[in-house]
Formats: structure tokens, sequence, C-alpha cells
């Protein structure tokens, strides 16, 4: 996610079409966001195991949770990276018997 939003940010420079701009705005808010719940988790996780408070483990999955869903969000972004574009697959492959 970090190369990503790097590798935008370097292309950026160059000049960038709305849906570009837009899909590297988003990229950037769900890596912030993907980072901040990896830390909240961690954070609960650490707090579960050195004074097994109530509700600390709940915490930590409800953040492990948003950490899959940022991540899947963040993904989720290649929607606009791809809305104009065409990929073709070719095969080489020959039909030959067995």
């Amino acid at each position: 996610m970090l190369i990503t939003c790097r590798l935008w940010r370097t292309i950026k420079k160059y000049s960038l079409s709305p849906e570009d701009a837009k899909s590297h705005y988003w990229k950037v808010r769900f890596l912030l966001l993907n980072v901040c719940f990896c830390a909240f988790a961690g954070f609960f996780y650490w707090k579960h195991n050195m004074y097994c408070e109530p509700g600390s483990y709940t915490f930590f999955a409800l953040f492990e949770y948003l950490v899959v869903f940022s991540n899947m969000a963040f993904h989720l972004t290649a929607v606009w990276d791809f809305k104009s574009r065409e990929v073709v697959v070719i095969s080489s492959f020959e039909d030959k018997d067995f």
C-alpha cells in the first residue's frame, strides 16, 4: 500500500486525470486509516496480554476487522484505476492432442 501511494505521488507530478486524482486521494486516506487501525489493534492486543483487562480483546478484534476492511477498500480503488482501460489476455497455446 505504501509503495503504491509513493508511486502515485511520483506520477502525480506529471498530471493525473480526474479519476486518477480521486483514486490517489482515497488510496492515501485508506492507507492512513489502515496504519491507525493496525496501531490500535496492536495496542489492545498488548493491553490484553499485559493486563488481561475485560473488553480489550474485543477491541483488538474490532480493530483487526477494520484493518481488513480498510485494506479491501484500498484495493477497491482499482475500479477508478482501470475504469477507462481495457485488459486483454492473449495465449499462444495451440490446440494439440496430448
